[in-house]
This record gives structure tokens, sequence and C-alpha cells, in this order.
């Protein structure tokens, strides 16, 4: 799996952590550090979160602050499509 994700990765498409942290985060549709830490572990989950706020809210990602914590919303579609894609996988 390592040499799949550095070959996405050096092609410039999505890695499997990535699509594993945005099926992840899909599942919740809403998501903090916590939640994401839970799902993929300490490490992990902080990585995730972090790349996850770094997104284009144009790409269904959107990073807010609610309630004193920063969530990370995956629009309805883009959820569906990433749920779709992380069973298919």
């Amino acid at each position: 799996m390592e040499n799949e994700v550095l070959e996405l990765e050096a092609s410039g498409g999505c890695s499997v952590r990535q699509l594993r942290w945005l099926h992840a985060a899909a599942l919740l549709q809403q998501v903090d550090y916590e939640s994401l830490s839970v799902l993929l572990g300490e490490k992990d989950g902080q990585v995730a979160f972090d790349w996850l706020q770094a997104q284009d809210a144009t790409e269904g990602v959107q990073a807010v602050a609610a309630a004193g914590s920063q969530r990370v919303l995956i629009a309805p579609e883009l959820s569906s499509q990433l749920l779709e894609e992380g069973i298919r996988r």
C-alpha cells in the first residue's frame, strides 16, 4: 500500500491516506480532531484534520469554528461520493 500511496502522490492525485481520511470524515459529515483521532488514531487523526482544514471550500470541505472548537463540514454530495468510493475500494 505504501508504494501505491507514493505513486498517487507523485502523480499529483489524491493519496490512499487522503481517501481514507475523507471516507472517515464522510461517515460523520462533520468532524473535529477528537472524532478523527478515534477513527484513525491520534497521529493520523491530527494529520487528517490539518489536511481537511486546508482544503478549498469549493471542493465540498469547509472548516468552521463551532462552540469554540474547529470542525470540518463535508457537503452531502461529496459525502455520498466519498462513501461510494470508500466502499468500492
